[in-house]
């Protein structure tokens, strides 16, 4: 019984941690901005900057389009404020939460898993 919780309990964390690695994005990729106020630009086939790193209750603005319709990445430990219930073709605003993890993709470029035209936002507490 206990090795059988023990193993529960380990499943668990290893699909936690393999839900929250959605994106290609590496610890050195993410661009650290105490600005209020950010832009993620569509640029080709990604978003610029790809992986961004802020504080919480920063306001972001992703840009999409009927070429680059935006969504949300579901996450299991937080409410992700960019999944919505249609996939955005026009920008999108939202004031970070809390500290976490964020991460948007392109619907017709990208996926949930992170590839292709993806990104995160890492809210940090600095």
């Amino acid at each position: 019984m206990r090795s059988q919780l023990l193993l529960t309990t380990i499943f668990s964390l290893i699909s936690a941690s393999s839900a929250l690695a959605n994106t290609s994005c590496t610890e050195t990729d993410y661009v650290f901005t105490s600005e209020a106020n950010v832009e993620i630009k569509t640029q080709g086939m990604g978003y610029s900057p790809k992986c961004l790193r802020v504080l919480p209750g920063t306001v972001i603005t992703i840009q999409a389009s009927k070429r680059h319709p935006l969504q949300g990445i579901q996450n299991p430990t937080n409410d992700n404020p960019f999944v919505m219930d249609t996939d955005a073709e026009v920008a999108v605003t939202q004031r970070m939460p809390g500290v976490g993890e964020y991460s948007y993709f392109c619907t017709n470029h990208g996926d949930t898993q992170g590839n292709g035209m993806a990104g995160s936002i890492q809210v940090v507490t600095q």
